[in-house]
């Protein structure tokens, strides 16, 4: 290869082309979507790093994913805002206008049922040690899927529908 004083040099003419554009580099490593604590997959590796963190010094020591201690520390801390709820009169509580900790709690727990789905016997573990309710069934029950009856047209027609309708033939 010869150097022109006018162009600048191309360092990866120096590299040993072989397989078709990496330059002689080994290809990349598969890249892991799934949690190894939890098992949920996320569409790439940032998502999983960002979700769930699997290699932290604190999902280490725990074995559980960033996703799973934080719908334990939910279910905690609406357990206890049910808890003061209970034990505050009801001049002393907060606005109505705040959600309702059962509310809350609710929601809480069916997320922590998906995240924690593979490792359901710690979660119960956990709830029991830590004296909350579980609110759910303890054997494996297949999800509810509300049914949203479908819509029904309005008995007496709109107004603007009577106007368009023909008249009734008499009799």
């Amino acid at each position: 290869m010869t150097h022109q004083p006018d162009q600048q040099l191309d360092l990866l003419d120096f590299i040993p082309y072989t397989d078709g554009g990496r330059q002689g580099a080994p290809p990349p490593p598969p890249e892991v979507t799934q949690c190894r604590w939890c098992h949920h997959s996320e569409p790439n590796g940032l998502l999983l790093r960002n979700n769930h963190t699997p290699d932290s010094y604190r999902a280490i020591q725990t074995t559980w994913c960033i996703a799973m201690d934080l719908t334990l520390s939910h279910l905690i801390y609406w357990q206890r805002r049910i808890h003061d709820q209970d034990a505050t009169p009801p001049s002393r509580r907060r606005p109505k206008h705040e959600e309702d900790p059962r509310q809350g709690m609710a929601r809480s727990m069916e997320r922590a049922l998906v995240v924690w789905q593979h490792r359901r016997d710690e979660l119960d573990a956990q709830l029991d040690a830590l004296d909350i309710p579980r609110l759910h069934r303890t054997e494996e029950a297949p999800a509810v899927i509300e049914h949203v009856p479908t819509r029904q047209p309005p008995a007496v027609p709109i107004p603007e529908q009577r106007r368009h309708q023909p008249p009734a033939p008499s009799p």
